[in-house]
């Protein structure tokens, strides 16, 4: 858990849509886009802290661990996934781990995160999103997932979410997903085109 929590202390969001992506993107702060009817301006993920992500790394004894991420060299509306992965691997090298990064060619990317990668990958990204609160039943439900996901148990949630006729115990209920999500380190937004 330390070693998850300390990739999304390691990251610098802010930094990449403001300097690498030229503003042209804001950081991502929660697994619910700013245009949701669900999103809440208190809505935060966890700061960039390269101090904090190292020493969670000290803690469980786990500097220099080996990092592989995996990403395309293009695709799907992607902004720039080659430099924003460099920018990535330059925060988490930064912060104590042994960052490598892996570039596929969109089609072989798209076949191989739906089919699941080999255990050795450590993280993979996707450039994905909707403005409806329903698209976290498309990624985080389990039946929806790409094979090797990890499930999260947030399915019931999100279903009773969408079965909710009131929209602010609706939005209340997204929320608390939304929270998991964040609290389980195992998914992270990094910026909202």
């Amino acid at each position: 858990d330390r070693v998850r929590l300390a990739v999304h202390y390691a990251i610098d969001r802010v930094g990449m849509a403001n300097q690498l992506l030229g503003g042209t993107a804001l950081p991502g702060e929660s697994w619910l886009s700013r245009t949701s009817t669900a999103y809440r301006e208190d809505d935060r993920w966890y700061p960039y802290d390269p101090a904090k992500a190292r020493a969670l790394l000290e803690e469980a004894d786990a500097v220099g661990t080996k990092i592989v991420f995996a990403t395309s060299t293009s695709g799907s509306g992607q902004m720039q996934p080659a430099k924003m992965a460099e920018w990535i691997q330059r925060n988490l090298n930064d912060a104590g781990f042994d960052a490598e990064i892996q570039l596929m060619e969109w089609n072989a990317y798209i076949a191989k995160f739906f089919e699941g990668f080999a255990p050795n990958w450590s993280l993979v990204q996707m450039s994905w999103g909707w403005t409806a609160a329903y698209w976290l039943d498309m990624f985080l439900n389990p039946g929806n997932q790409p094979d090797g996901m990890q499930d999260i148990g947030v399915a019931d949630a999100i279903t009773a979410a969408h079965q909710m006729t009131d929209q602010a115990a609706a939005t209340e209920a997204y929320h608390a997903v939304a929270e998991t999500v964040k609290e389980s380190g195992w998914f992270m937004p990094i910026v909202n085109d």
